[in-house]
């Protein structure tokens, strides 16, 4: 089991600034009809981005696609929301049945070091490919969405978390942010591994949340682990300024 001093807390009023960039850039496509012609390029120069040798978005997705134990989908997508060949795409969508929905933006086309994030429920995915800046209705998703992109920066800043061994090939970002969130499938019945407690009321939106934090700076096999095998996993609550409520049994 992993120990809750492994858990990495963003703290997510220091991510929220971080986040802003993003969404600077998420407004350039805010237009209602976009077409993939109409849309202005991203300026994103592929060096200010760690890169890690040997894989494509195509290689990526076929091997997440192997996966299909994670129970996670995952779809190449034009920057308007389209299905497209994965050299060209520029968004992937990533899809946790019954749970959530996340979209990670790339930088240049093809690539696989996503550079934002955006979680939303099932019923929220279409308009979130149109607006993905607009974010969730759920604070849930509101708050996820906020670590989601904590774990990317990390990615962008180190370009070394989830290191495989010699004879692994290297892991992308995209698929160490995958792995990541597959181990979110239990997010509303996974209780915090300190407390016992299901929902606590977050302090900053008021709302009674699941547990969110759950650790991404594991390595490569660990981080795998706790993908597949929900005895792997830890969370913890992102505050506990204010008393839990409803034990889970």
């Amino acid at each position: 089991m992993v120990q809750a001093s492994l858990l990495v807390d963003p703290r997510l009023d220091d991510v929220r600034a971080a986040i802003t960039e993003a969404h600077r850039a998420w407004a350039l496509h805010s237009g209602e009809e976009l077409k993939d012609e109409q849309v202005e390029e991203e300026v994103h120069p592929a060096a200010e981005y760690p890169s890690r040798p040997g894989k494509n978005l195509s290689e990526v997705l076929d091997n997440l696609r192997a996966l299909a134990y994670l129970g996670i989908r995952a779809d190449a997508l034009s920057v308007t929301g389209s299905h497209c060949e994965p050299d060209q795409a520029r968004r992937v969508r990533l899809s946790m049945p019954g749970t959530f929905v996340a979209l990670l933006g790339l930088p240049t086309p093809g690539g696989t070091a996503p550079i934002w994030a955006t979680i939303v429920g099932h019923e929220e995915a279409q308009g979130a490919l149109r607006r993905p800046w607009a974010g969730s209705r759920h604070a849930v998703f509101r708050a996820f969405t906020q670590l989601a992109n904590g774990t990317v920066l990390h990615e962008l800043r180190t370009g070394s978390a989830g290191v495989a061994p010699a004879e692994t090939a290297i892991p992308t970002a995209l698929e160490t942010v995958v792995l990541w969130l597959a181990s979110y499938s239990d997010l509303f019945s996974r209780p915090a591994t300190s407390t016992r407690r299901l929902l606590q009321r977050d302090a900053a939106s008021g709302a009674l949340l699941p547990p969110l934090l759950r650790p991404h700076t594991l390595s490569w096999h660990r981080l795998g682990l706790a993908a597949m095998d929900p005895s792997q996993r830890t969370a913890e609550h992102a505050s506990q300024s204010l008393a839990p409520i409803l034990p889970a049994d």
